[in-house]
């Protein structure tokens, strides 16, 4: 580079020019497996109609950074752990897309349904990391060491594109549109083992499956006495309506024991 102001300008005329040109887009359904094939240098995008946008995150990873004492190896084993397990358990679940960002990661569920193995797939993180990460860490770590999993949902029409670089490994996808901003906003809100889902997407659901617990007394539920389904959300109102809605609803619950495998494919069936 032989001067910054040189080459900020050719930037500048690049990149007004672009800004200038008519941006395009075409709808379809679900998301493409070939969203390479999109022009980085057109302003074209891909509208897809409907996306369920869900967010992992680590509770209590910046305090794991800055623990005295803590080795780096150790602290990094912990965010592989985290991660990885997130992102094998929503590729089970069939997301269509999945991207790490720092030590969370998000999962986009396309088609009619979607909703449902969304939420299967948040549930079953958290009942794992509830159940055996958080130990496993506490463990290696120490007690001061403890982290937990919290959650953002959301469905909406979103836009992608390719972004980046040609003939360089420099370029990726932009989501344009509100599911996975929420996602990231709620579970930013959410405390650790909880899952924060948009108004929009609670009303969507459908079965008392999600709604309803089994009956079985257990931490995350309010029953009080065996065979007594409680209400499992819980609404959240929210400061502001920056994110289109003003309550969110918060679920706490894991999966059950006694009924968990009974709960969970009775939901991932509403999406057929």
């Amino acid at each position: 580079m032989d001067s910054v102001w040189t080459y900020m300008q050719d930037l500048r005329d690049d990149a007004k020019e672009k800004f200038d040109s008519k941006t395009t887009y075409e709808d379809r359904n679900e998301i493409p497996a070939d969203l390479d094939r999109i022009p980085l240098e057109k302003p074209h995008w891909l509208r897809i109609e409907s996306v369920v946008a869900v967010y992992g995150d680590m509770v209590g990873s910046t305090k794991l950074s800055v623990e005295p004492g803590l080795r780096a190896t150790t602290m990094a084993s912990v965010y592989e752990l985290f991660t990885a397990s997130w992102v094998r358990i929503l590729n089970e679940f069939g997301a269509k897309y999945i991207d790490i960002q720092g030590d969370g990661a998000f999962g986009l569920f396309d088609g009619e349904g979607a909703r449902y193995p969304a939420l299967c797939a948040a549930v079953t993180f958290k009942t794992f990391s509830k159940k055996w990460i958080e130990a496993w860490v506490e463990k290696k770590a120490g007690d001061d060491a403890q982290i937990a999993a919290s959650f953002g949902m959301d469905e909406y029409p979103v836009m992608v594109k390719r972004v980046g670089m040609r003939g360089e490994e420099r370029q990726n996808e932009v989501w344009a549109g509100k599911p996975i901003n929420v996602a990231v906003k709620l579970a930013a809100l959410a405390e650790g083992n909880q899952l924060l889902a948009s108004e929009r997407l609670y009303d969507a659901f459908i079965s008392d499956f999600i709604y309803m617990s089994c009956g079985c007394k257990t931490e995350d539920t309010d029953t009080t006495y065996a065979g007594e389904k409680v209400e499992l959300w819980s609404p959240l109102p929210l400061e502001s309506e920056e994110l289109g809605f003003d309550t969110a609803y918060v679920l706490k619950a894991t999966w059950c024991p006694t009924h968990g495998d009974e709960y969970c494919e009775a939901i991932l069936a509403l999406a057929d």
